[in-house]
């Protein structure tokens, strides 16, 4: 066969050939991982603060009520619901929104997605992985383990990223 020719999947029928070489998103700009770094940065700070501005509004709202009617176990069993529920929210919030959007807000904001390494949007299992491997990109303090691992790698992924598959790309405008 001739090396011009294409090779087409006997499946689905998809160009091989083509996939191999440029990985196709209709979200992502792919090939742009070295460009986002910053952004990455950025957009994990802004969701930390969205992120803390829900939880903190949820603690008020669970707790508020109990000292209104100035009931000590009315007030501490809020307060145990509430750390449940931002227990809850910091857990899914990342899941959800890559599942769903494939961006957090702060990717959003600063237009960034992510995506899987053959361009395809990200899916629950992605998402679920790279979020739930989050904690070990924190360790040993902030993520700067997470930092190192992006650093070193080609395509500037996280530990979670790469076990993942996915990339975070610009958005194609």
């Amino acid at each position: 066969m001739n090396s011009d020719e294409a090779e087409f999947c006997s499946k689905c029928g998809n160009n091989l050939k083509i996939s191999r070489i440029t990985p196709i998103s209709s979200r992502g700009e792919m090939g742009t991982e070295k460009d986002v770094v910053i952004h990455r940065i950025f957009a994990v700070l802004i969701d930390y603060f969205v992120m803390g501005f829900l939880s903190f509004t949820i603690l008020g709202a669970s707790i508020v009520p109990g000292l209104a009617a100035r009931s000590l176990m009315t007030a501490i069993s809020g307060f145990i619901m509430s750390l449940f529920l931002i227990m809850l929210l910091w857990i899914c919030y990342g899941i959800a929104l890559e599942t769903w959007k494939g961006q957090t807000v702060g990717k959003m904001i600063l237009g960034i997605i992510v995506v899987k390494e053959n361009g395809e949007p990200c899916d629950f299992l992605a998402a679920l992985l790279r979020n739930v491997l989050r904690i070990i990109d924190h360790l040993p303090t902030l993520y700067i383990l997470g930092f190192i691992v992006m650093a070193i790698t080609e395509k500037r992924q996280r530990l979670g990223d790469r076990l993942a598959g996915t990339v975070v790309v610009k958005i194609k405008h």
